[in-house]
Order: C-alpha cells, then structure tokens, then sequence
C-alpha cells in the first residue's frame, strides 16, 4: 500500500486509541467518582500506586523504543504500520494502567496523571507524512 493511501487508515486507527482513551476517562468518572474524603497526596505512600505509575512510564518509554527496533528488523509498509500501532497500544495501556489505578484507590482523580500522560503521547504519535518510520528510523 502506497504511503498516501496508508495514512486515512492509521488515522482511523490512530482516533480509536484516542477515543478509547477518553472512554476509560468517562468510565473512572462514571464507576469511582472523585472523593471529598481522599487526600491525593496520601496515595504516594500506597506501593500499588507507586508501582501503576512505574509501569506507566516504563509503557511510555517502551513506545518510543520498540517501534524503532521493530521497524529496523522488519521491512516493508505492513511492518511500518505494525510499528505505529504498537506503539498506539503501548501509550493505550498508560490510560488502562490509569484505569486499574482509579479502580483500586476508588477515586476517579487517580485516572488523571496517567490518563494526561496517554493522550499526551498519543497526540505526539499523530500520524503525519513527516513522521512516518522511515528508512532513516529502521
């Protein structure tokens, strides 16, 4: 598939990781709503949230390191487009890490920082024609 015709698909997929995004936003706001009882800072103690949060950034990471290395051992525009959507998942399950988080403190407030840092580095993902992984990237 040519590079121009590539692009209106991984958009479309590219949206659906947004939108799935801020569904896990209105489904923490919706299950847990925020507590006037909870104290945020008190959660830094807790090692569950402490351990959430290393996994969320350590997903970060990984998106911005694994798609390079896999796009260097395949070839080819299928291995380009595997390359941006594992990279779309990875950034995805920062906002699920999120989730789980929201969950179990049961306040939707603990959704945020994560849930920001996903869509952060979702909009950083954009699929443009200058970004693409290039042969450069391989």
């Amino acid at each position: 598939m040519e590079p121009r015709r590539q692009i209106p698909m991984l958009v479309i997929v590219w949206g659906a990781m947004v939108l799935s995004v801020v569904f896990y936003a209105f489904l923490a706001w919706l299950i847990v709503p925020a507590r006037e009882d909870a104290d945020p800072a008190s959660w830094i103690a807790n090692p569950v949230v402490v351990a959430l949060h290393l996994v969320g950034f350590s997903a970060l990471l990984a998106s911005s390191i694994v798609p390079g290395l896999m796009a260097r051992r395949l070839s080819g525009e299928a291995a380009a487009r595997q390359a941006w959507i594992v990279r779309w998942a990875l950034l995805e399950s920062i906002a699920i890490f999120g989730l789980v988080l929201a969950l179990f403190l049961r306040d939707a407030r603990a959704f945020l920082l994560l849930g920001f840092l996903s869509l952060a580095g979702l909009a950083l993902a954009y699929p443009h024609h200058d970004n693409q992984l290039s042969s450069s990237d391989r």
